[in-house]
């Protein structure tokens, strides 16, 4: 590689080695360049899928406390903390580390409401702990919301769960892309980089180098980049069909708007056969004791005694058009997140045109180009011969790591779209059976031979780290 005299260009450089070392900072700048915007487009589509929801969540607990104090008055401000209780364990699905099952939630919400709405309405009954634990022990077959629970419980777990299912897969993604950024080029193709980019400085040619050139250089340079496509575009595909899911199967929108009805309705039920419950609890749990004299008394009847606000219409519009904008930012952002994974789904295959072309590292097109030797026009730039020799294998451990990450979150969204729930809290059992459905599919990735002992190691070390 020759070098121009001072007195003959004014991009005089120094030495060869400052040359090289010029185009591997540029190379490399431009090769992470493309993992930092790649990671940035995942990461803020996350943190807006996530504002959503912990926005979300706080709008129907202000809309379900103004209408329940609106209806109950003071027998719910009293209580209300339940409430609180129920719509925190809402907010923390949007935690990278939530691990709440909605089943379990709700029927919490119902058995601290069964405990709360039986003491208000038997005032003068003393329950004892243990006579508590035997009230929750019947608290099944006793029924005393119907299959309310139930139903509330169907209606958040799918669309939540599919939705906890997104972030955390994005959430993975995130952290499994900063593996890219410590990827190392060989010593040929840095050469063959630094010859095309930088040596028609030595013929005091101002030309950059020529598009097709340059993409056939990167090409072979990140040939290995090959191995990795597969797998992201399952990657990719996977997270779109889980959008496209949250579209409309399984809307979160849909999803919470109703619980603020549901619950009311829990109440009412309750109210209407409320002797009924109470008698069957003093009869199974309740000891002589417990029951004080005449607790048929007004207590009980004040159950029957609701606030009525005949003024808030202006309250149930405002309420209806906050549901609708919600709506509305849900369906922007799932949709944004959706086409953002359509445009993505070719990043490792399309980075030497985005290395060359987007970057404005390559000439324009119609004008004359620099080819690695001569300056042609771009129609001739493609008749030359540029591919690079790779030192084989020397990704092959990383890309593994990466790859076996990749498809360890593709299997977990294939698993949940194939009706099995994947376990956000530790079950053996369920981990195995997340391992196994893939698990050829990983021994099928392990190079074979002496040779590649050290990617054989990696992969081992990662199945214990996740599994």
């Amino acid at each position: 590689m020759r070098i121009a005299p001072k007195s003959k260009s004014a991009y005089f450089i120094s030495n060869d080695e400052e040359l090289r070392c010029r185009s591997s900072q540029l190379y490399t700048t431009l090769l992470q360049d493309n993992f930092i915007l790649l990671r940035h487009s995942v990461y803020s589509h996350l943190q807006s899928l996530r504002t959503y929801f912990y926005n979300s969540i706080n709008n129907y607990e202000d809309q379900f406390d103004e209408m329940f104090t609106r209806t109950y008055g003071s027998l719910y401000t009293s209580n209300k903390e339940i409430f609180s209780v129920f719509f925190s364990r809402l907010r923390t699905f949007s935690s990278p580390t939530s691990t709440i099952d909605i089943s379990r939630a709700t029927h919490q919400l119902f058995l601290q409401m069964f405990h709360t709405m039986f003491t208000l309405l038997n005032p003068l009954l003393k329950v004892s702990d243990a006579e508590r634990s035997c009230i929750e022990s019947h608290f099944s077959t006793l029924a005393p919301f119907g299959d309310i629970p139930n139903r509330l419980s169907s209606l958040l777990s799918p669309s939540l769960n599919h939705f906890r299912l997104l972030l955390h897969s994005l959430d993975s993604t995130y952290d499994m892309l900063d593996g890219f950024f410590n990827i190392s080029s060989t010593p040929s193709c840095l050469h063959s980089f630094t010859r095309l980019h930088s040596c028609s400085l030595c013929s005091n040619l101002l030309s950059k180098p020529c598009a097709s050139s340059c993409i056939s250089v990167v090409s072979s340079c990140l040939s290995e980049f090959r191995l990795v496509h597969g797998n992201w575009i399952e990657l990719i595909d996977s997270l779109r069909s889980l959008s496209s899911l949250l579209q409309e199967t399984y809307n979160v929108q849909h999803a919470l708007n109703p619980i603020s009805a549901i619950v009311s309705e829990a109440v009412m039920s309750f109210q209407e056969k409320a002797d009924i419950v109470s008698n069957k609890v003093i009869s199974r749990c309740l000891s002589a004791n417990s029951v004080m004299e005449e607790f048929d008394l007004p207590y009980r009847r004040k159950r029957e005694t609701i606030r009525r606000d005949t003024g808030a219409l202006r309250w149930i519009r405002d309420a209806e058009r906050q549901r609708q904008s919600g709506a509305r930012i849900y369906a922007q952002i799932v949709a944004a997140l959706h086409n953002r994974l359509r445009e993505l789904r070719n990043f490792f295959n399309d980075i030497p045109s985005d290395i060359c072309v987007k970057h404005n590292t390559s000439e324009v097109p119609g004008k004359r180009c620099w080819n690695g030797k001569v300056e042609v026009e771009e129609s001739e730039a493609g008749k030359e011969s540029h591919a690079v020799e790779i030192e084989k294998h020397i990704y092959r451990g990383q890309f593994v790591e990466q790859r076996m990450k990749m498809n360890w979150i593709s299997a977990k969204i294939r698993t949940k779209l194939n009706g099995k729930d994947y376990p956000f809290e530790g079950s053996g059992d369920d981990e195995d059976y997340i391992f196994s459905s893939y698990r050829l599919e990983m021994i099928s990735m392990i190079p074979q031979g002496p040779s590649f002992l050290n990617p054989t190691v990696a992969i081992i070390q990662y199945s214990y780290r996740y599994y």
